[in-house]
C-alpha cells in the first residue's frame, strides 16, 4: 500500500517522534475519517510512548471524525474484557474471521462500536483446532426461520409457552 501511494504521488508523513505528531496534529484534527491500524492484536500490556499519545489524541482531538479500526481499536487487549490502559474509542471496527473477546465483553466492547467480522479465508478447520474456543458469534441469519409471518387473526397463545429458570449457585438472581 505504501507503494501504491508513491506510484500515484502521494508521499506519506511518516510519523516516529512525538515532535513531528504534534507538528502534524493541527493539519489532521478537522480529519472526517480515521483509520485505526496503529497496534495489532500481538501487543501486550499498554500503550505507551508516542502510541499512546496518539491513542489519546485520536479519542479527544478529533470531534468531526468518523473511527473505522482495523482487526482492534489500538491499545485494547484482544483476550479479555478488562482493559490494559488506554485505548482507541471507534465507531466501527472490522474484524476478521471471528470476534476477539475484548470486542463483545463489557467494558472493554464499549471501545469497539459497530462491529463487523470479515471472512478473510481462515478455513473452519484452523478454528476448530483452537483449544478452549468458546466464543462464537450469533446473527440474524441464525435466527431468521424462527420470525415466520403469522396470520393476522392468530394470538400469541396461538404459539405455546416458555418457561425459563435462569441462574445458578453462583449467581441465583
Amino acid at each position: 500500500n505504501y507503494q501504491a501511494l508513491l506510484d500515484i504521488d502521494i508521499q506519506p508523513t511518516i510519523v516516529t517522534d512525538a515532535e513531528t505528531w504534534r507538528e502534524l496534529l493541527p493539519r489532521l484534527e478537522g480529519s472526517t475519517l480515521v483509520v485505526d491500524a496503529l497496534l495489532g492484536t500481538g501487543v501486550r500490556g499498554a500503550a505507551g510512548g508516542l502510541c499512546a499519545d496518539v491513542i489519546g489524541d485520536l479519542n479527544t482531538r478529533f470531534p468531526r471524525a468518523q473511527v473505522v479500526a482495523v482487526d482492534m481499536p489500538s491499545g485494547m487487549p484482544p483476550d479479555t474484557g478488562e482493559p490494559a490502559g488506554l485505548s482507541v474509542r471507534a465507531g466501527h471496527t472490522v474484524t476478521f474471521t471471528a470476534p476477539k473477546p475484548s470486542q463483545v465483553f463489557p467494558p472493554n466492547c464499549f471501545q469497539v462500536g459497530a462491529l463487523t467480522v470479515a471472512p478473510i479465508g481462515t478455513a473452519a478447520s484452523v478454528i476448530e483446532s483452537i483449544p478452549n474456543l468458546q466464543l462464537g458469534l450469533a446473527e440474524a441469519r441464525d435466527f431468521a426461520s424462527l420470525f415466520v409471518p403469522r396470520p393476522p387473526a392468530s394470538h400469541k397463545g396461538d404459539y405455546g409457552h416458555l418457561l425459563v429458570i435462569g441462574g445458578s449457585r453462583a449467581k441465583p438472581g
